[in-house]
């Protein structure tokens, strides 16, 4: 970590996006900004609010002070070692973070209002892109953060949602997590190489990028909360507080409630998903980097040993046509074909001249290589030694000469030297070695000698290259930076008994092309189960709380004085009681306003009028009416001492003639009281 008091230094400069994605980035960005400028806007009102923040001393002060405050007192987090850019010859620098790069477009988002606080954050955006990201998108970037920060400071929900969201460190945290998926998305974008090589460099800037965002905003977020309750500004306080839309329901609490639980969920599950998935890719792979050099490595000694042994048993039956200066060239064809190990034989003189070799147009048909030269004063000496030759131009791998000295029966002494050469590639022995070679995917697996030089490549181009290993990658992977700037991973293992290694290697994008295979099945399922939940719960709440949507309705209407309504609703269940519950009571009170409004009747028609024959035929309807009856009958019994005869009154359809029956349901009722036919 160092500190740069001072950001400004270097000359600025801002790059365009290196991959085509960037450019559509680029316009939906720009756009998105205007729509969020301009909507639902007329020119006349937005010149007016310009004219409003140019005459506002705040605001000015804030825009002067919006590139001081990103480019003063910057902290550099560290960066991963020998870590460059793909495709570019440019090394990386740490994600950097200024104390109060913030400050001024979050004060100003919240006292002033979104608009002066997206104008400042893209004028601070500007001075970190022309000295530090030198990148077109991070005023956008900014701008965009400042917009999201200034809508969440300026929501009206009562529940705690709405007040996390105008809680200034809560806004500002949320915001430094959106600024470091974007400032990660513009790593993205300004890498070369493949998808997977820019994917692997982006993911290793992930965290330092995430800090370095979280900490400036919450900087920011901790300085404008602290100002904001000691009330040392005017900071935004909506004036109406309201209940969120999320909870307007039953049915958009129980889904609000699962999107949420369900996002955090996805999100811990997706997350833990891809770190698993990248562990369990880097694991095959480096079981497979060992795998291959082990296998490669255990055959090259037997490959070594078999020709000297191969060579020596030649020097042997050679000792006697070469003591006698007398070598035909049909010895020499005889022992390749009988053998198949070589592809040249050469013999040599004590004095160095060449007695014969096979075939003649070999190698060593045009004169001894220099390279053979220290070998051949060694075999005179009496030392077997191998030398590695430049090979053809368009073999997969060089020639390896086999270098014996050839003694004599008597004496034992050396009397002269024998090449064999063999190409490494078409070796029998060594088959097995390169069908390993030529068939690793993905990554590369050679063979080098103790210079460095590669010996074995399923690339031509690459022979007698010379390739510096690490003594770290012995026996283990280690991760290096390649010429082309990418990452990648290195096994280097040591031949047994021979200055010989065999390396592999794999680019580190193939770990995140395997990780995102095996992580995307999961996702994908994820993904489908979370939209087919979505889907169920809706449909379920609705359908659950349909008997409670029908009850506030008849509720609304018996407020309004309607109980004609009724409520329907079956069950054992809680809903169900309640709907009963709700009818019941819906009868019962509509059965006490109907003896309500009879008795009003009554005694309106009572009061209106004194005749019978006026005042009893509305009261009887309404009698009829209230207990639902077919009709209903009145008898007045006579009085002979004020001669008053029998009357009687109707309401309703008399079907059973019951009216005969008067006299004597008069007569029971006067002996027996209530009577009840």
């Amino acid at each position: 970590m160092t500190v740069d008091l001072w950001g400004f230094s270097g000359s600025p400069s801002i790059g365009l996006p290196l991959r085509p994605s960037g450019y559509f980035l680029l316009l939906g960005e720009i756009a998105l900004l205007l729509a969020l400028l301009l909507i639902r806007q007329d020119w006349a009102k937005i010149r007016r609010q310009v004219d409003g923040w140019i005459r506002e001393p705040s605001f000015l002060l804030l825009l002067l002070s919006a590139p001081l405050a990103a480019q003063l007192f910057m902290i550099r987090l560290p960066a991963p070692s020998m870590l460059v850019i793909p495709g570019v010859p440019q090394g990386v620098e740490g994600s950097a973070f200024s104390i109060f790069g913030a400050f001024p477009w979050l004060l100003a988002a919240g006292f002033l209002g979104g608009g002066p606080a997206i104008v400042i954050a893209f004028v601070g955006g500007l001075a970190r892109s022309a000295w530090e990201t030198h990148s077109i998108l991070t005023p956008l970037h900014m701008a965009l953060v400042a917009a999201l920060v200034s809508w969440l400071l300026r929501q009206n929900y009562r529940e705690w949602l709405g007040r996390a969201g105008r809680n200034p460190l809560i806004a500002a945290l949320i915001g430094g997590l959106a600024l470091g998926t974007l400032g990660s998305l513009e790593h993205y974008i300004y890498s070369g190489g493949s998808f997977y090589d820019a994917l692997d460099f982006t993911f290793s800037l992930l965290q330092p990028t995430y800090l370095a965002a979280l900490i400036e905003t919450g900087i920011a977020g901790g300085i404008c909360l602290w100002l904001r309750n000691s009330e040392r500004i005017p900071w935004y306080s909506p004036q109406r507080i309201v209940v969120g839309p999320y909870n307007r329901s039953l049915a958009a609490r129980l889904l609000s409630l699962l999107v949420v639980v369900g996002v955090i969920s996805s999100s811990v599950l997706l997350i833990g998903d891809w770190v698993l998935a990248q562990q369990a890719a880097q694991d095959l792979i480096e079981k497979q980097m060992l795998q291959t050099s082990d296998q490669v490595s255990s055959t090259i000694p037997y490959f070594i040993q078999t020709g000297r042994s191969i060579e020596t048993h030649i020097a042997e039956e050679l000792g006697p046509a070469v003591e006698s200066s007398n070598v035909s060239e049909e010895q020499m064809k005889s022992f390749l074909r009988t053998i198949a190990f070589f592809r040249t034989l050469a013999v040599f003189d004590r004095d160095m001249n060449q007695l014969a070799v096979y075939p003649a147009e070999g190698i060593l048909s045009e004169g001894t290589p220099f390279e053979l030269g220290a070998a051949l004063d060694a075999a005179l000496l009496g030392v077997s030694e191998e030398v590695v030759l430049r090979p053809d131009r368009e073999a997969a791998s060089a020639r390896l000469a086999f270098v014996a000295p050839v003694r004599s029966l008597e004496s034992n002494e050396p009397i002269g030297a024998i090449v064999g050469v063999t190409d490494l590639d078409t070796n029998p022995y060594l088959l097995p070695v390169m069908e390993i070679i030529q068939g690793l995917a993905p990554g590369q697996a050679f063979i080098i000698d103790a210079d460095g030089t590669i010996l074995v490549h399923n690339d031509p181009r690459r022979l007698m290259l010379t390739f510096e290993s690490s003594e770290a990658g012995i026996n283990q992977v280690v991760l290096e930076t390649a010429p082309d700037g990418t990452r990648r991973l290195v096994n280097t293992n040591e031949v047994s008994g021979y200055p010989w290694r065999v390396v592999v290697t794999v680019a580190q994008s193939e770990v995140q092309k395997l990780a995102l295979q095996i992580a995307a099945n999961l996702f994908v399922v994820v993904l489908a189960v979370g939209v087919v939940m979505l889907l169920a719960v809706y449909l379920i709440s609705r359908r659950l709380t349909q008997p409670l949507r029908m009850m506030a309705s008849v509720a609304q209407s018996i407020a309004r004085g309607n109980l004609e309504q009724p409520v329907v609703g079956e069950g054992q269940d809680e809903i169900g009681r309640l709907a009963v519950s709700f009818e019941r009571m819906r009868r019962r009170l509509k059965a006490r306003l109907d003896e309500m409004g009879l008795l009003l009747t009554a005694s309106q028609q009572v009061a209106s009028s004194f005749k019978l024959d006026e005042s009893l035929p509305p009261i009887l309807a309404g009698i009829k009416d209230l207990t639902r009856s077919d009709f209903v009958h009145l008898a007045l019994s006579p009085d002979e001492t004020i001669n008053f005869h029998m009357e009687t009154y109707t309401a309703g359809d008399d079907p059973g003639n019951w009216a005969a029956l008067d006299a004597q349901i008069l007569e029971l009722c006067e002996t027996s009281g209530r009577f009840t036919l």
